[in-house]
C-alpha cells in the first residue's frame, strides 16, 4: 500500500484520477523515457486527451491537450512504497484556451 506522500492519500489520489478521466474521457499516457535505480523507477510521459468535462472550472471545449508528466516510484521489499508525481498544468491551460493572469495581468503563454 502506498504511504501518504505529499498532499494526498491513496484514496485522494484515486479521486484525482477519476476526475481526470471525467475531464478527458479519451486520456492516454505515452511513456517518453524510463529509468531505474536500485530502489526507484523514474518515468517521463505525456498526458494526452480531449477536453470533455469540467477542469480548472472550464467547461468542455473538445480541444486537444498534451502535457508532460514525471513520476518517481520508490520501492521497498519489491512493492511501491511512495510515489512522486508532477504534471505541468500550463500546457493543459494553453490547450484549453484559458486566459491565465499573473498579478492581475494576462500572461503571454506562447
Amino acid at each position: 500500500m502506498l504511504e501518504r506522500a505529499g498532499r494526498g492519500t491513496v484514496v485522494e489520489h484515486a479521486a484525482i484520477i477519476e476526475d481526470t478521466v471525467r475531464s478527458f474521457p479519451d486520456v492516454r499516457v505515452e511513456i517518453v523515457d524510463i529509468a531505474a535505480t536500485s530502489d526507484a523507477v523514474i518515468s517521463r510521459a505525456r498526458f494526452i486527451g480531449s477536453h470533455g468535462g469540467v477542469v480548472f472550472g472550464i467547461g468542455p471545449t473538445g480541444r486537444a491537450m498534451s502535457a508532460p508528466t514525471l513520476d518517481v516510484y520508490f520501492f521497498q521489499n519489491g512493492k511501491v512504497a511512495r510515489l512522486w508525481h508532477l504534471t505541468d498544468h500550463l500546457p493543459i491551460l494553453r490547450g484549453l484556451g484559458a486566459e491565465v493572469r499573473i498579478a492581475g495581468q494576462v500572461a503571454d503563454l506562447e
